[in-house]
């Protein structure tokens, strides 16, 4: 690998923490553009939860995703605690907010199998080593 070219993972989960920050990004209009609705319907969940979460991951997203793709040295732990924060809140709001989900066990296993390889790219030594000299 040439010294001045980004190794694919750390790419790929740059664009991940992209498509957080959009995602949230999307659930922030909703919160604002359904709160009629919410509202008609009586529905538990109050647009202010949906904006405040949205624009929380929305700015969250976009810094760790600026930060990877720069290697900054604070991007490394920004991301660990994000991706665990992340996937803590999905895992809250899913099962405390929303209406359960017959899918369960396959996010459940997609949670794993993504979080597990961040953690695993993020703490080998050659990924810490990359962060610390930028």
């Amino acid at each position: 690998m040439t010294p001045g070219r980004r190794p694919v993972l750390l790419t790929l989960f740059s664009l991940l923490f992209l498509g957080i920050g959009f995602w949230n990004g999307l659930r922030i209009v909703n919160g604002i553009g359904y709160s009629s609705v919410f509202q008609e319907y009586q529905v538990d969940v109050q647009p202010i939860y949906l904006i405040l979460t949205g624009a929380l991951w929305l700015v969250v997203g976009l810094i760790a995703c600026w930060g990877l793709w720069k290697v900054k040295s604070w991007a490394w732990y920004l991301s660990i605690i994000s991706i665990v924060c992340y996937d803590s809140w999905y895992w809250f709001d899913r099962l405390v907010i929303q209406t359960p989900h017959s899918n369960w066990l396959f996010a459940l296993a997609v949670t794993i199998i993504i979080a597990g390889l961040f953690l695993l790219y993020f703490f080998n030594p050659k990924t810490r080593d990359r962060f610390r000299k930028h």
